[in-house]
């Protein structure tokens, strides 16, 4: 699977969104992140609700309610429990190029503006519905911009695509390269590759 991170993104990059996971993820790790010994989440949602099935420590029945919730449950005034949402995009200027998952951190989902300047993902897509258009019918500038120690991504209209565009990436939505960008049950944002199939064995899913 191709990857593009924040860390990517040093110069502002056009895009177009080909695909939306339907819910935003949810991960809680109860220890901070150590690269020499990667841990899966003891606690995580697939649809930002309750805690999935397979989480060997549910930290509560329902996410809203959960203490893991809660700003100043994490590091600073962060909540301890992580949320992020996947898209599937490919670059503009190579549309038949490989498809790649981004993966939005709650900085860049939940940061408003009152342009299209500094607008974080779901304001942005709230205002391209109010203006009659879909996320995947336009080209989208993302932009990192740096606040301290972390990095937080804006996103933009700059163009709309013409209807040749439009009709090869609905097509394209419907492909296998896209559904394992957006699936939960793939979260290799933190795991190493060699870990994966241990992963899965772990929380019952076949192999």
């Amino acid at each position: 699977m191709n990857k593009l991170k924040v860390k990517d993104i040093a110069k502002a990059k056009q895009v177009v969104v080909i695909g939306a996971a339907k819910n935003m993820h949810r991960q809680y790790y109860d220890a901070p992140f150590d690269g020499n010994n990667i841990k899966f989440p003891i606690c995580f949602s697939s649809d930002s609700t309750k805690p999935d099935v397979k989480a060997s420590v549910p930290q509560a029945k329902f996410c809203m309610t959960c203490t893991k919730n809660i700003k100043g449950s994490g590091e600073g005034n962060t909540k301890a429990c992580r949320i992020h949402q996947k898209i599937a995009i490919s670059e503009y200027d190579n549309l038949k190029g490989p498809v790649h998952q981004f993966v939005i951190t709650s900085a860049s989902l939940f940061s408003k503006s009152e342009s299209y300047e500094g607008m974080g993902f779901l304001q942005y897509v709230k205002k391209l519905i109010y203006q009659g258009q879909s996320i995947s019918s336009v080209v989208t500038k993302l932009t990192k911009t740096d606040e301290g120690i972390y990095s937080r991504v804006s996103f933009k209209p700059v163009a709309y695509l013409n209807r040749q565009e439009l009709d090869y990436l609905r097509q394209r939505s419907n492909s296998e390269e896209v559904d394992d960008c957006l699936s939960f049950y793939k979260p290799l944002d933190l795991l190493e590759e060699n870990h994966f199939f241990d992963v899965r064995k772990k929380m019952g899913i076949e192999v």
